[in-house]
């Protein structure tokens, strides 16, 4: 029996995939984790695409050296990133929090709330967390263009 060290949940289908399911405030600097009080699980396609946005970060922001440490382990984590966490409320309704900002709320609101923007589709999500600055952007886009049997 090995001790595993994460917070995420170690039985979860999509930890297979490499995408931890934890908390809002994650104890580990996940590039991506999915909230696990999400009602609503990805679907493969959302997976994929889960999945894509860690590959591109982890291409864009990361030497060839530390992404092979990452991926000897079971998630990618680095100590300098703040952890996206997603949540899903329900088909194409998506929202996005910093492990580091001080409130429990994601972006847009759930929908049980009076929401000003959203719903967001997970694309859309994304889009919008890669808007920080237009190297961010251009490299997210560039990504996706170059992935199109993902992003259909």
């Amino acid at each position: 029996m090995t001790l595993w060290r994460y917070d995420a949940l170690r039985r979860d289908p999509l930890t297979a995939r490499r995408i931890p399911v934890t908390s809002m405030r994650p104890l580990h600097s996940y590039l991506l984790a999915v909230h696990k009080e999400s009602r609503h699980r990805p679907t493969e396609r959302e997976v994929k695409i889960l999945i894509e946005f860690i590959e591109e970060k982890k291409q864009r922001v990361f030497t060839a050296e530390e992404r092979r440490l990452m991926g000897s382990c079971p998630f990618d984590t680095h100590p300098g990133v703040t952890t996206v966490v997603v949540h899903k409320y329900a088909p194409d309704d998506w929202g996005y929090r910093l492990a580091s900002w001080p409130t429990s709320v994601f972006t847009p609101t759930s929908p049980k709330t009076e929401r000003t923007i959203g719903p967001w589709p997970l694309v859309e999500l994304l889009d919008r967390i890669n808007e920080g600055s237009e190297r961010q952007f251009t490299s997210w886009t560039a990504w996706k263009n170059g992935h199109p049997e993902v992003f259909v």
